[in-house]
């Protein structure tokens, strides 16, 4: 599905295992093995630190800032991706004060100072903030997912199931699935991306 032009979006959308809980998700079996879920992490400010020339050595997580909390990154992720799919500061603003999220108030007064937070951190990628560039970047993510995609058919025989920038697959296919992700990135973007898995049951 694309948005605006073919230059915007370009996701595959519709399977089913999309539409569901991501509880249900990790009850989904292939052929009646167990799958796992792998992931490119933080896709789209990965592309973003690469693009100044900045290693992925030299950031890891962008979604954890100074402390290591798994509430705080969710937080964190989602102001993230609000900033980058906007058009200004107070835009995004707005949308955060509209979102089902809890500012953490020990740590902010407010979401302006939130979010002037985030920017002080990725100083690096600033410029990239309020620019509506989300839609930018799933044009490329999508091409990446399509190469992988249909690389594990072509050469392996194999379907994996993608859930935008992550895939679902057999585990006994993963060994597969891994390499062709990493040169997937490499080919379509010249990127070096980390990556996630996350077990099934």
């Amino acid at each position: 599905i694309f948005n605006v032009d073919f230059e915007h979006g370009g996701r595959f959308y519709g399977g089913f295992w999309q539409q569901i809980p991501s509880e249900y998700r990790q009850r989904v079996t292939i052929d009646n093995f167990l799958t796992f879920e792998m992931d490119y992490s933080s896709i789209h400010f990965s592309m973003l630190y690469q693009q100044e020339g900045i290693p992925k050595e030299a950031y890891k997580d962008p979604y954890t800032l100074e402390v290591e909390d798994a509430e705080l990154r969710k937080i964190y992720k989602v102001t993230m991706n609000i900033m980058l799919n906007t058009s200004s500061f107070d835009e995004a603003l707005k949308v955060c004060r509209k979102d089902k999220m809890l500012l953490p108030r020990n740590r902010y007064k407010n979401w302006t100072n939130l979010i002037q937070h985030i920017l002080d951190h990725h100083q690096p990628i600033k410029k990239y903030f309020f620019k509506q560039i989300g839609t930018e970047l799933q044009r490329l993510d999508s091409d990446i997912a399509e190469f992988v995609m249909l690389k594990m058919f072509n050469e392996h025989g194999v379907v994996v199931l993608p859930i935008h920038d992550s895939f679902l697959c057999r585990m006994k296919d993963l060994d597969k699935l891994i390499p062709i992700m990493h040169e997937a990135a490499d080919a379509v973007a010249g990127l070096s991306l980390y990556m996630d898995i996350k077990a099934h049951s």
